[in-house]
């Protein structure tokens, strides 16, 4: 028996898997302004991590029935039970939200080029012990094809429930004019080419101090004035860019110099060099996986 070539398989699977109706299309919409809470059921991709007792402490992507995109990073901390998808509020941690799900994980998949501390390769997968129900609250997202590119000035949006203030800096930062922190929030940050952005990051700040450059497998979004970034709690939460009704997952928060500070964009996974590690883990996204351009 021959074996397969690799393209061959993804075209295989991909008459099999066929795209989800609802991949990247949210049954609420809205336009953001700023940072501000999210509408219920907006962002149905939205998960969080969590450890019992505690609030959410990283983000996640569902991207399938079975699977969720989030960073290496977060994984030391998960506990099986610590999952939920289709949640907003999060006032009361023994509470659950009407469509909201929690879910056990099965396996956790970090990439095998992760090294803890570090932003190269910040990216896991975590297969469900079950499926999830798809609804009004709950849908995958689309994923870009590996040729997908993101341009500059590309107009994006980041989710989650991290801090609303750099503690480091005591300034407001992505999530502005906050009500509550335990609320998802949402914020328009802009793609910057990665040159852009390491130009920006060779600045030194108030003590002189520059930041690392991004490699080919990052992308970096923001504003040099700073202002609206992804904080701590956001890390493996999505950024999601739209396109002729869909939204498509761009980038997995990955860190960055801080939140919101000048000459310091948010830095992220760039999801598209990562999609054949992501088809072979988990074939059955496949169907997600779609070519558009911006």
């Amino acid at each position: 028996m021959f074996p397969l070539n690799p393209w061959v398989l993804q075209r295989f699977y991909r008459l099999i898997f066929l795209p989800s109706p609802g991949c990247g299309v949210p049954l609420v919409r809205s336009r953001i302004m700023g940072g501000q809470e999210a509408p219920y059921g907006k962002w149905p991709w939205q998960a969080n991590l969590r450890r019992p007792g505690y609030y959410p402490y990283c983000g996640g992507t569902l991207i399938g029935e079975k699977w969720i995109l989030t960073a290496a990073a977060c994984i030391h901390r998960l506990v099986s039970s610590g999952l939920r998808v289709g949640q907003r509020e999060d006032y009361n941690l023994d509470n659950t939200d009407k469509g909201e799900q929690p879910v056990s994980v099965k396996r956790i998949i970090i990439h095998p080029s992760y090294r803890e501390g570090y932003l190269n390769d910040n990216i896991a997968l975590l297969e469900l012990a079950t499926k999830v129900q798809m609804n009004k609250v709950t849908l995958p997202v689309c994923l870009p094809d590996a040729s997908v590119t993101f341009p500059d000035g590309q107009k994006c949006s980041v989710t989650g429930w991290g801090q609303i203030m750099d503690v480091t800096s005591n300034t407001h930062t992505a999530h502005t004019d906050p009500p509550s922190p335990r609320v998802l929030r949402e914020v328009e940050v802009k793609m910057m080419s990665n040159d852009r952005c390491n130009t920006l990051f060779n600045i030194p700040d108030a003590y002189g101090r520059t930041t690392a450059n991004l490699t080919d497998t990052m992308l970096c979004a923001g504003y040099a004035k700073g202002g609206r970034d992804s904080c701590n709690g956001d890390v493996g939460g999505p950024l999601v860019c739209p396109k002729d009704g869909r939204w498509y997952l761009a980038g997995v928060v990955s860190g960055g110099d801080g939140c919101g500070k000048p000459n310091r964009p948010g830095i992220y996974t760039r999801v598209s060099s990562y999609i054949k590690w992501i088809t072979g883990v988990a074939p059955e996204v496949t169907g997600n996986v779609l070519n558009v351009k911006y």
